[in-house]
């Protein structure tokens, strides 16, 4: 990579190589062509231009500002399709996007910052999903467009251990201490037990088998 006096990276060429298991590091041989991504910045750091390695076509992508607050206005992509993100809050999270088709994206968020809810509107219809949380941030519940809903349960540890739906499914998960999801189960509505998958780690957290089956 190659950057600037800021740090701002300027160039990133990426190059394959013959070492399939990566064991040469970076003594392996280049094979092919190399590819390059080159950005431009403005004065505080904030990219204006990301070309991209293409050379059969435009692929530069273009990004422009409020010169006062410093929010992302616009994106224009190498086709010249542009988006606008706007309705920006005191805390600087956008409101509204809306892309080259007209698709609108207006987002809320609760006091403390999290999304709230997501409105698309576009070809005739208006679609919102909803988004809520538990006192530390942890998403509970996430409510779709047709009124359907998946909810998380989480342990003390602030790990996932329980995914459910308004039907009834539900796919429970049993940890280490570690972290690592030693078994999956998941149970119907009826709570009847329709599949389960275990897992087995060494010593040094290496996942070593996966035993699956549907009953």
């Amino acid at each position: 990579m190659e950057h600037d006096a800021k740090g701002n990276v300027l160039t990133k060429t990426v190059h394959a190589t013959a070492d399939a298991t990566g064991a040469s590091g970076a003594a392996a041989p280049t094979v092919g062509v190399p590819r390059a991504w080159r950005y431009t910045y403005n004065g505080v750091g904030q990219v204006l231009t990301a070309t991209g390695p293409r050379t059969d076509v435009g692929d530069k992508t273009t990004y422009a500002y409020d010169d006062i607050t410093g929010n992302l206005m616009t994106v224009t992509n190498a086709a010249g399709h542009i988006t606008t993100l706007s309705n920006y809050d005191a805390n600087g999270r956008v409101g509204k996007i809306v892309d080259a088709n007209g698709l609108a994206i207006d987002l809320q968020y609760t006091p403390r910052g999290w999304l709230k809810s997501r409105t698309v509107t576009g070809n005739g219809g208006t679609e919102t999903t909803g988004y809520e949380y538990d006192g530390v941030g942890q998403l509970k519940k996430v409510t779709l467009p047709d009124g359907s809903w998946i909810g998380y349960d989480y342990d003390a540890a602030h790990r996932l251990t329980d995914t459910y739906d308004r039907l009834g499914n539900r796919i429970t998960y049993t940890l280490d201490a570690m972290g690592n999801r030693l078994k999956e189960q998941v149970t119907d509505p009826s709570g009847a037990l329709a599949r389960q998958i275990t897992r087995v780690y060494d010593a040094l957290n290496r996942l070593q088998t996966v035993t699956g089956a549907s009953l």
